[in-house]
């Protein structure tokens, strides 16, 4: 999952809105990050900084590795709820949502 749909689903999962998530990153700009950036960001426009990457982690209150790894899909609400709380993300996750949808897939196939 790409850095920008991350950012989003995050920020809303956090009920912030873009100017909110903004002024959260005003330590990294004296004047705050503009709600444009941050709409600029989650439309993958142009990504973020390194340091506005982990300053983003730690305004949404998720772990660096959770927005970079793209292996990570916040689609699936117990993914989802294991970033929210900063809990492990293993390979059996993985696994096991990409069983579910097949399986879902192969339920509807026949």
């Amino acid at each position: 999952m790409k850095l920008s749909d991350k950012i989003r689903i995050i920020r809303k999962a956090r009920c912030l809105t873009q100017e909110q998530l903004g002024y959260r990153l005003s330590r990294v700009n004296e004047n705050g990050i503009s709600r444009q950036t941050i709409s600029d960001w989650e439309n993958g426009n142009f990504e973020p900084k390194l340091e506005n990457i982990r300053d983003l982690a730690d305004a949404l209150n998720v772990s660096f590795d959770a927005l970079l790894d793209e292996t990570i899909n916040l689609d699936n609400d117990q993914v989802l709820h294991k970033v929210l709380n900063k809990e492990t993300i293993n390979k059996t996750d993985s696994n096991q949502i990409k069983s579910s949808i097949n399986y879902s897939l192969a339920v509807i196939i026949f």
